[in-house]
């Protein structure tokens, strides 16, 4: 039966065979052109865009691709704009695939940077465009995050909703001004809590962002939480700052014991960057003050005292009250002042610190004027005085300088000394008083330091100084009586003391 079958379709091989023939002899007498060197880069392209619409991307495709798109901007002039937009979504796609690459990112930006919305066909492309080129801008720090973040929010049809996409916004915020701290706890959290694509240094690194961002916003314990995430893993620089702010955390709650052994472990890893070894010198030397051990405290304010800024002036303040209060430094406090005058230096006219109050440092100005006047450093305490003038309020060096100078006057009287007369100190402070008197608020105030101005001018052995002082005294507006005729009554003493009766006779008379 099958035989028969076959016997009744053999009559078809004769025509079969002709066909084949004729278009064997088509194809020989009239060859198919190739494609054109367009029409294989715009093919090209089309396989650029199925690599990229795949779930997840066909990131080898895409890589073998990204030449040939960039031939096709060169060779292709009408497919340039595509071109670009193609290439620099395959440059962002595998820059998403591996986040640490920082040449795709930038790839990616400047080729997307180069497209216009109007210069693509699609609508869904020109979201895409936008979208994209604010994700490749936000990785590399560029763009103003005004117009990146609503972009970054606006997720397009197909777009992978996670991946760097959080992490990014997270960065566009922090850019913003003000920064947008509840935006960026929010999307640092669900980044790090997600799918994972980021290599681990960089996981780690944005663990520490979110512990600073928490710090700032007060919320210790979520920070604290974060902060120990990060373990021996993490870069040397981020192990070490994690452990510089676990540490401010413990000192925080004057935990300062293990205050202490973060910030030297912080120290000794070597890993935190020189712009925060001084602040963080600076911290370990406060929680070993606290603990009462000032010889572990003053290494920490010395190192910190080395670098620029308001943590060097803060230091050197904190290093003079050490030294202000050590026993064995007697004799030696001039050593605390010279802290004293290079902070005042160096913070200038207009004292702003976020590390100490200037109540602090006026508070340190006068324990160190007080201490040099009690143990008999008079030197000192007059340098503390005059450097004290850039911070004191009301003229309050003047006064403290016209202070020590009068007892360094009068402890000259007690032990004479070759070559410095008390005279010189009995002047200084009289000027001191005078000059602080033209300026005083208060009446009272005013004619109480012509007093002191006058006492000192006379026992300077200057009676008319003590009297052009005391003529101010007299006509003086605002006085009550009893302080008018103490006035006379000293005008009239210090008359009589250069033998002046006839007009010693009238002042004792008003």
């Amino acid at each position: 039966m099958a035989t028969d079958s076959a016997h009744r379709h053999y009559w078809q091989l004769p025509t079969f065979a002709l066909g084949v023939a004729a278009a064997v002899a088509a194809v020989a007498a009239f060859p198919p052109q190739p494609p054109s060197p367009a029409d294989r880069l715009t093919s090209q392209l089309d396989d650029l865009r199925h690599a990229l619409d795949r779930r997840p991307p066909d990131l080898r495709a895409v890589e073998a691709l990204l030449p040939h798109a960039d031939a096709a901007a060169e060779q292709v002039p009408y497919a340039a704009p595509l071109a670009h937009y193609l290439a620099g979504s395959g440059h962002l796609a595998l820059a998403e695939a591996n986040p640490a690459d920082a040449d795709h990112w930038a790839a990616a930006a400047a080729l997307l940077g180069r497209v216009e919305p109007d210069q693509l066909a699609d609508p869904n492309d020109r979201k895409r465009l936008a979208y994209r080129k604010a994700k490749a801008l936000a990785a590399v720090g560029a763009g103003d995050p005004a117009e990146l973040l609503p972009a970054l929010l606006d997720l397009p049809p197909g777009e992978d909703p996670d991946g760097e996409r959080r992490r990014l916004i997270a960065d566009v915020a922090l850019r913003a001004t003000p920064p947008d701290l509840t935006r960026a706890r929010e999307e640092l959290a669900s980044y790090l809590t997600g799918p994972a694509r980021a290599p681990a240094p960089v996981l780690a690194r944005y663990r520490l962002k979110l512990g600073d961002v928490l710090l700032v916003l007060n919320k210790p314990d979520e920070a604290r939480k974060w902060l120990r995430d990060i373990d021996t893993t993490a870069p040397a620089d981020v192990q070490a700052q994690s452990q510089a702010q676990l540490a401010r955390l413990a000192a925080a709650e004057n935990n300062w014991t293990e205050a202490v052994k973060l910030y030297e472990a912080a120290l000794s890893a070597q890993g935190l960057p020189a712009d925060q070894r001084g602040v963080a010198h600076y911290q370990a030397g406060l929680a070993y003050a606290r603990l009462n051990n000032p010889a572990a405290a003053v290494p920490h304010f010395e190192a910190a005292t080395q670098g620029p800024g308001p943590v060097a002036v803060a230091a050197a303040v904190r290093l003079a009250e050490l030294l202000l209060r050590d026993p064995a430094l007697r004799g030696q406090r001039a050593r605390a002042v010279d802290r004293l005058e290079a902070a005042v230096r160096q913070a200038g006219s207009q004292f702003r610190n976020q590390y100490l109050t200037l109540d602090e440092v006026r508070a340190a100005f006068e324990e160190a004027i007080t201490v040099c006047v009690r143990e008999g450093e008079f030197g000192p305490a007059v340098r503390a005085a005059t450097a004290y003038a850039p911070v004191a309020a009301g003229g309050r060096d003047k006064e403290r300088r016209a202070e020590a100078q009068f007892a360094w006057a009068q402890a000259l009287q007690k032990a004479p000394a070759a070559g410095d007369p008390p005279d010189r100190h009995f002047r200084a402070a009289a000027e001191d008083y005078s000059q602080l008197a033209a300026t005083y608020p208060t009446a009272a105030g005013k004619a109480d330091l012509l007093h002191k101005a006058a006492a000192c001018f006379r026992q300077a052995g200057d009676v008319a100084a003590a009297g052009a002082v005391i003529d101010r005294l007299t006509t003086m507006p605002g006085l009550t009586e009893d302080v008018v005729a103490a006035a006379w009554l000293e005008k009239g003493e210090a008359l009589l003391a250069s033998d002046r009766f006839a007009e010693a006779t009238k002042a004792l008379q008003k």
